[in-house]
């Protein structure tokens, strides 16, 4: 599926997608330009849960047995450490008890619902061409069950809506790759949320896609490739997100623009 035509060209991804969405400025700065950011606590936090996971299902895949807890953990906290040395913390924060914090939510999603799946992909790569468009879509899909589902894992300090998850770019996206893949179209798709509050949880959220929405998902890539190649690179300030604290670029866009 990955051809040296296909490496050569340009390409996006859902989440490069996403970012130009939320805040054209921010791609720019990230993708355009290079700007580098320390990961923050979360993001650590979340590689490592998901760490976890995709070492119990690698095995999984070849033994169809679960890999012993222990090891699922040690995964977990070594994907932690590597990421741990370029954190930047905020002023609360203490990175022993985030870790801490990551070691019991990747025994919470272990128990509760990797032991229960049994895999067919993980962590598969896939690169398609985008219809009417010089760029390539590259995605990596976490992991497709033995039923055909799409499962995507996410750490959340709330539980996404039932509205999210249907209009999740990413899972559209995800849907539009697996099926050029694998020449099927999936059972569903789906969020596997780690919830982590006063008392964590694992949600998982279900959802279909249908041609219409991958029509739109990649009328909206095109759209995206046009504003890009045309420079189009406004900020969003009216994006939630735009605030000192969630965004790392807060400080240079605001002396740039």
């Amino acid at each position: 599926m990955i051809n040296e035509t296909e490496q050569q060209k340009p390409h996006l991804s859902p989440s490069s997608i996403g970012q130009y969405l939320r805040c054209p400025t921010q791609y720019m700065y990230s993708k355009v330009i290079g700007v580098r950011v320390p990961p923050t606590a979360s993001q650590i936090k979340g590689r490592a849960i998901h760490k976890g996971a995709e070492t119990n299902f690698r095995h999984k895949l070849e033994t169809k047995e679960n890999l012993p807890i222990k090891d699922v953990l040690e995964a977990a906290a070594d994907e932690f450490e590597r990421g741990a040395a370029d954190v930047e913390l905020e002023e609360n924060e203490d990175i022993g008890q985030i870790k801490d914090t990551t070691i019991k939510l990747t025994k919470l999603y272990y128990d509760e619902l990797g032991t229960k799946i049994q895999p067919a992909l993980v962590e598969q790569k896939i690169v398609i061409d985008i219809p009417g468009s010089n760029y390539c879509m590259v995605g990596i899909i976490d992991l497709v069950d033995d039923q055909g589902n799409i499962l995507d894992i996410k750490t959340r300090s709330r539980t996404p809506s039932q509205q999210e998850v249907d209009k999740d770019f990413q899972l559209t996206v995800y849907s539009w790759l697996y099926r050029n893949f694998t020449g099927n179209a999936e059972a569903g798709v789906g969020l596997d949320c780690v919830v982590e509050k006063k008392a964590p949880e694992i949600v998982r959220i279900s959802s279909k896609r249908t041609d219409a929405d991958i029509n739109r998902m990649l009328n909206v890539s095109r759209m995206v490739i046009h504003a890009i190649e045309s420079a189009v690179f406004v900020p969003n300030h009216t994006n939630m997100m735009c605030s000192p604290k969630a965004c790392k670029f807060w400080d240079v866009c605001h002396r740039d623009f």
